[in-house]
């Protein structure tokens, strides 16, 4: 069975991702894990795997054109809620979000706070440097998921990653490298009888309904 996680994961390395799935914050003493993020994420904003057009990146990734993308992921098999480790006490020092964004880096330590509370509320944050921003993946959304995060459901994504396949399907046919999840996501796509077969086919495997 695919997890959700591992296909998310897919989604966003073909829309030109480095990722790191399950990235566990720690306590800064004895105890257990503060929260993690499903998966966490960078896009440079020159890439140019694909052209514009059918099989390109999505448009929400694209448009920033001269700053890199910093992304954390949120994924669900039915409802996506925001984490409830994330909204407890996010502006006071070692809270889950802001512990996961300092320990990740990507603004300085000045910043940190203003930017958890940026996500929090609005979804995303930019500065002259970075533009990050939490997205959230699931069949459903609460209603107070921050405004301005991105959000897809299970049948975005595949049809996204049905229309690289399609749209690439000579240069991705070669793939041995591929992990078995990429694998798994080529039969799927190999065997269906078309876009909406391909889906079904995929969402069965990961037990989404």
């Amino acid at each position: 069975m695919i997890k959700p996680e591992d296909l998310a994961h897919w989604y966003l390395r073909l829309n030109g991702f480095f990722t790191i799935t399950n990235f566990v914050v720690h306590p800064t003493r004895r105890g257990s894990q503060l929260t993690d993020g499903d998966i966490v994420g960078i896009r440079f904003p020159y890439r140019a795997e694909f052209p514009d057009g059918p099989g390109a990146d999505e448009g929400i990734f694209k448009r920033l054109q001269d700053h890199p993308y910093f992304l954390i992921a949120e994924v669900k098999r039915g409802v996506c809620e925001l984490n409830t480790s994330w909204r407890e006490n996010h502006q006071e020092k070692g809270s889950a979000l802001l512990a996961l964004v300092q320990d990740l880096g990507p603004f300085p330590s000045s910043k940190i706070t203003a930017v958890t509370s940026a996500l929090l509320q609005d979804g995303c944050y930019s500065d002259e440097h970075l533009f990050a921003s939490l997205f959230f993946v699931g069949t459903r959304f609460a209603p107070s998921l921050p405004p301005n995060a991105p959000k897809r459901t299970w049948a975005d994504l595949l049809a996204f990653i049905f229309a690289r396949f399609g749209e690439h399907r000579r240069i991705k046919a070669d793939h041995e490298q591929w992990d078995p999840v990429g694998q798994e996501l080529w039969r799927h796509f190999t065997c269906a009888a078309g876009q909406e077969a391909f889906i079904a086919g995929v969402k069965a495997s990961c037990g989404i309904t």
